[in-house]
Formats: C-alpha cells, structure tokens, sequence
C-alpha cells in the first residue's frame, strides 16, 4: 500500500499513474484540473508525487488554463503564454518580442491591418474549420466523428 496514493473520496491511485495524470494535465487543458470523483488533488498530495518544481509548474499552468481572454506570443516560434489580453503587455517575457497593445500581433507601424484577418476566415470558411466560441481559436476536423473539442477549452461543438 506505501506505492499507493488515498484521496478524500477514499479511492486509491498508483503513484505512476497519478504522475501520468499530473503530467498529462500539464499538455491537456481539457484534462484540468487533475481530479478523482470531481475533487481536485490537494497541493500536499501533487508535492508527495511530482515535487516542488512540478508544483510551481501546475500553479503556472493553472494561471494560463483558468484566464479569461488568454494571450500569447505572437512569434510562431515563441508562444509562450503572457496572461490576459485585458492585462497591458508589450514586450513578450520569453523572447521580449514586441506586441502591439491594440491587436495583440506583432508590433507594428501604423494602424492595426485586418486584411490578413479576413483572409485568414476566408480560408477558414472555405476549408470548414470551427472557431471555439469562447477561445476563439480555429480547429480542423480531419478525422472521427463530428464532436470537436477544443484545443484549449473544455468547449463542445456539434454539427
């Protein structure tokens, strides 16, 4: 039983398969909170499992995965997440890329462009992709069933 993890809800877990679950959480939004009989794991038992480093991890990713109208790099190779469009951020902390504070792009002279925003939707219509409701964030059907589930939200789209 020492190899075993007992939650409240006096189930017991594998500590190789809760650090899977912990892990996991970390690249799966829609998998957030890590939870048994819809209770979240309490700080004690992730620090038991997956460490202080991990810990800060989680809290991290838990600022990114519970804000509102999430914004990020804008650089393709960066993407690092630099919290809430409502926050004023000019300069990402990854790679102190510049962002414009109006529309979020990269920085730029002269007024925000929208032309390559609606080429984008064009393409978007024209391929029959979705955008998230509440993310806003494009996704592609390519295969399975008609149920698309967002990327970054628990968010369920049907046809």
């Amino acid at each position: 039983m020492a190899d075993l993890v007992k939650t409240p809800c006096e189930h017991h877990w594998c500590r190789v398969c809760l650090r899977r679950l912990l892990n996991d959480v970390m690249k799966d939004e829609g998998l957030f909170p890590a939870k048994c009989c819809g209770n979240r794991f309490s700080l004690r038992t992730m620090l038991s499992i997956i460490g202080m480093k991990g810990c800060s991890e989680h809290i991290i990713k838990a600022r990114e995965y519970e804000a509102k109208n999430k914004l990020y790099c804008p650089d393709p190779r960066c993407s690092e997440f630099l919290g809430s469009k409502d926050e004023t951020v000019e300069v990402c902390t990854s790679c102190f890329g510049k962002i414009c504070k109006d529309c979020s792009a990269q920085a730029h002279r002269g007024a925000c462009s929208t032309v390559e925003t609606s080429q984008f939707i064009d393409l978007a219509t024209q391929k029959g992709w979705r955008q998230c409701n509440a993310c806003r964030r494009f996704v592609e059907l390519n295969g399975g069933c008609y149920h698309i589930v967002s990327f970054h939200l628990e968010l369920h789209m049907k046809d």
